[in-house]
């Protein structure tokens, strides 16, 4: 990765310990190649990091489970959704559902990068 990205291994040994990664005790590791990789990133750890005030924030991809930060349901609350790229999340049918009750907002995860978050 130092080498990819013109660094000295001493800099990425610093970046990785700063934010707690580990990936060498990791037995695979899969880099998303989305190209809104980046963007997707910020968007959902800005959510994680800064909840909207007055929001419900859920994660949600295709295992059964749901992994509430909010569990209170409070009426007319806005609700975020973050959401793996599973082509049902953006089905014509689930966008026009969407455009439609405008109170729920989607946060997507990188392709191949719901591991990442």
């Amino acid at each position: 990765m130092a080498k990819a990205h013109g660094l000295s291994h001493a800099v990425v040994h610093h970046i990785w310990r700063a934010h707690g990664l580990q990936p060498h005790c990791i037995e695979t590791f899969k880099l998303s190649c989305d190209p809104d990789c980046v963007a997707k990133l910020r968007d959902v750890v800005g959510v994680y990091l800064n909840p909207p005030a007055k929001a419900l924030v859920f994660c949600i991809d295709e295992k059964p489970q749901v992994q509430a930060l909010d569990r209170t349901v409070p009426a007319r609350r806005d609700v975020h959704l973050i959401l793996d790229n599973y082509a049902t999340h953006t089905h014509p049918t689930v966008d026009a559902w969407f455009t439609a009750h405008p109170r729920y907002h989607r946060h997507f995860v990188p392709t191949s990068g719901s591991c990442s978050i």
